[in-house]
């Protein structure tokens, strides 16, 4: 393990008690040249973009100075904290999730970590229908009530 593995594997480990300590933001700013990747990524035309990633998958030289397995760990990771805390939209996250899936396509962990995610926006889905469908039926019961009055 070089130099700087290690000291990106150090930034990582520390950046996991900061958010076991619940300090959700100093975890994720630790983390932070990972956005500063993901905003160059995603600031590249379409072509571009999937051309950059087939270059990184292809080449595991590295990410920044990552190589492309940490990167994607550590993308993966602040990506679990950002759902978990509420922070960024979902396209933010779905973004996130097509980096790490263009680098690593075969990835078990980047498959279940969007899986479970997208199992989420599922389930919250079908509670604000349920939800929604129990209102319009409330207001439906309520409007006969005052029709047969």
């Amino acid at each position: 393990m070089g130099d700087s593995t290690k000291c990106h594997e150090i930034e990582f480990q520390l950046a996991k008690v900061k958010y076991s300590c619940g300090e959700t933001s100093a975890a994720l700013m630790m983390l932070e040249q990972d956005e500063v990747v993901v905003d160059k990524l995603l600031s590249l035309d379409e072509h571009n973009f999937y051309e950059s990633l087939n270059r990184y998958r292809k080449s595991n030289s590295g990410i920044e100075g990552y190589r492309n397995d940490i990167f994607v760990n550590r993308m993966l990771k602040s990506t679990e904290w950002m759902i978990e805390s509420g922070l960024k939209g979902v396209s933010a996250k779905m973004n996130r999730f097509k980096i790490c899936l263009g680098i690593t396509p075969c990835s078990e962990k980047t498959r279940y970590v969007f899986a479970k995610y997208l199992d989420s926006v599922i389930f919250i889905r079908s509670v604000r229908s349920q939800d929604c469908f129990k209102q319009q039926n409330l207001r439906a019961q309520s409007a006969i009530r005052i029709f047969w009055r």
